[in-house]
């Protein structure tokens, strides 16, 4: 992936997600790799597909941020950033009632910090960087 491809990248990923979902609630997406690798600019591709017309920018300090969309499947996009989230913010987040949400997707940054409250069905996304501008993503 770079960023002159990014867009086709984030429709391969929208086409998988469609594919595997199996009924209304919440398809997570978990964005696993390093600081820089591409996470937030991924989501903003993906939440342009979907149609928000809100920018869409990294919730690290907020920690999540839901944006409605024009899409039929997904009429909700939650961005969540893990990152700075501690274990007593978890519950306030009432991170179950995201995942469990009718036609939403929920792209969760650094996943592994929440990955005891994540959803066993979640797909996973691995970003790792090649060179400066080139990113290998795999879909799990």
């Amino acid at each position: 992936m770079n960023l002159e491809n990014i867009k086709d990248v984030a429709q391969k990923i929208l086409y998988e997600i469609r594919e595997r979902k199996v009924d209304k609630r919440a398809t997570v997406l978990a964005l696993e790799g390093d600081l820089g690798a591409g996470k937030t600019h991924l989501t903003k591709e993906i939440g342009n597909i979907l149609g928000v017309e809100e920018e869409i920018n990294s919730p690290t300090f907020v920690v999540m941020k839901m944006y409605e969309t024009k899409d039929k499947d997904f009429l909700h996009l939650v961005h969540i950033d893990a990152y700075r989230l501690e274990e007593k913010d978890k519950d306030n987040l009432k991170l179950e009632e995201i995942f469990s949400r009718e036609n939403t997707l929920v792209v969760v940054e650094w996943p592994e910090i929440i990955k005891n409250v994540l959803p066993e069905n979640r797909i996973k996304v691995s970003i790792q960087h090649l060179e400066e501008e080139e990113r290998l993503v795999n879909i799990d």
